[in-house]
Parts: structure tokens; sequence; C-alpha cells
């Protein structure tokens, strides 16, 4: 889940939902997501970014990829657009939780 400009983003199943009230109202489907496990998302401006998390093991590859990647969607115009960015470059894997940091 993620917060932009006050409104809830739900990932699930490899769909991004907005919560409207009581109604989830379908954004962007993050296909390539359907297989990453434990990774973090975080609201920043009107973009969403998708970070860290582990691929597999699944029915046939039982390795687990650990992933340093950073995704990020902008959800703030009438046409969401995909693109990666730098990433992480001190850890990888399962992320917890991440936050914006003020200064």
């Amino acid at each position: 889940m993620a917060v932009v400009n006050g409104v809830l983003y739900v990932m699930s199943h490899g769909v991004i939902f907005k919560q409207e009230g009581n109604a989830s109202k379908l954004v962007v489907s993050a296909s390539e997501f359907r297989r990453r496990i434990g990774f973090a998302m975080i609201g920043l401006g009107d973009e969403i970014y998708v970070i860290g998390g582990v691929l597999g093991p699944d029915q046939w590859n039982w390795d687990i990829e650990q992933m340093s990647d950073v995704d990020v969607v902008t959800v703030g115009s009438e046409r969401p657009t995909w693109r990666q960015v730098a990433p992480m470059t001190r850890c990888r894997g399962t992320i917890f939780g991440c936050t914006q940091l003020r200064i």
C-alpha cells in the first residue's frame, strides 16, 4: 500500500487499485510484480515507488532471486506510466518498510 496526495493505492495480484471510499478503481497493471514478493511501496509526489523484494521460488524454479530494483509509476496523470530508476546500492531482497525522510 502507498498513499499519494492523500489517496490510498493498493497493489494486489499484479494490479494497482485506487481506493475510493468502499470501492476500488483499477489504475494500472503491474503484471511483472505477480511473482515479486517482499517489496515495499511508498508514495512520493504523484508517484509510487516499488522497492526491492524477491522473485521465486515457483513450480519451475526453486531459486530465490533477491532484487535491488526500484520501479516507479506516475499515478498523478490520466495515463499512468512506469519507469525504472537507479537500483538500491547497499541492500537487496525483502524490504520491511520505507518512509520519506525530511530534513
